[in-house]
């Protein structure tokens, strides 16, 4: 007996309801451990992904063929109930980031086996991004260092709000304070933040090519931007008498800017549904000029 016919003899469905109970597990699972290791920020951009990645598959279940295999199977349960025991008792960085796309690999591999999971290809790729998030070391480690120019753009800020201010390399000095830009304050970690979120607005709203290369590089000048306003608002607070602020701000204060770049992303691209490019595109070569 061949193969191909083996897998078509063995194959089994496993309900909706039970694939739903499995993956509702495992998200939750996820976040628990994340809020365990305190890591705020990084919960906050997971519970965005894994909400992404529930709504395109709850979009597209009614195309999904729910039938698998038992090799497929056992590979699957084999994932699943790896993470399952691992998670009682080690929540490392790494175990953390690779728990997404781990799961939602073996969660996919029960419900439609392996020559379907192309049908699972977003949801999947969205997961692994979101492994490259859970590791802001391995980012940072592989991505030139840009400390340099985010404290030249912190210390424009500050100038131009009238604040006399010296810059040397990455050190920013203000009278009676001053902040030093370090790698991992530079603003890649909210930069790549941003990218995943470019990927879940791609995800979720088909749009034409234009726009596909202008929501990426969207999040990107945002992700920027917002971690210099925060750089220079930590430069105003080292003048404070007030360490304790000082702290929070750099520390915990640190996921408001977080949020605020994605409620701002998701307004831009909220202006983006409502303005087609496409309709510029179709004025410029009618050669018709509007003032």
């Amino acid at each position: 007996m061949q193969i191909t016919d083996f897998l078509k003899l063995y194959r089994f469905k496993i309900s909706l309801f039970w694939l739903s109970i499995i993956t509702a597990s495992l998200i939750a699972i996820h976040l628990t451990l994340i809020m365990r290791e305190g890591r705020t920020s990084y919960l906050t951009i997971s519970m965005i992904f894994w909400a992404a990645t529930i709504s395109v598959t709850w979009d597209r279940y009614k195309r999904l063929i729910f039938e698998s295999d038992v090799i497929s199977g056992c590979l699957g349960a084999l994932l699943i109930g790896g993470i399952f025991l691992i998670s009682g008792f080690h929540s490392g960085t790494r175990f953390l980031a690779s728990f997404p796309f781990l799961s939602g690999l073996g969660v996919a591999l029960l419900a439609s086996g392996i020559k379907r999971l192309k049908d699972y290809g977003q949801q999947l790729t969205s997961l692994f991004f979101l492994f490259f998030l859970g590791l802001p070391d391995f980012i940072r480690s592989y991505l030139p260092d840009i400390s340099k120019i985010t404290a030249k753009f912190s210390a424009f800020l500050l100038w131009y709000l009238g604040f006399p201010v010296s810059l040397n390399n990455s050190y920013i000095s203000i009278p009676n304070g001053g902040v030093e830009v370090v790698p991992a304050c530079s603003g890649l970690i909210l930069i790549f933040y941003m990218l995943g979120m470019s990927l879940i607005f791609l995800m979720l709203f088909p749009t034409t090519p234009t726009k596909r290369v202008l929501v990426p590089i969207l999040g990107v000048i945002l992700g920027f931007v917002m971690n210099g306003i925060r750089i220079a608002h930590l430069a105003f607070l080292s003048a404070n008498s007030n360490p304790q602020l000082f702290d929070y701000w750099h520390n915990d204060g640190g996921v408001i800017f977080v949020g605020i770049s994605v409620v701002l992303f998701g307004l831009f691209c909220l202006l983006f549904l409502r303005c087609p490019i496409s309709h510029l595109s179709k004025v410029h070569n009618s050669g018709e000029t509007r003032v």
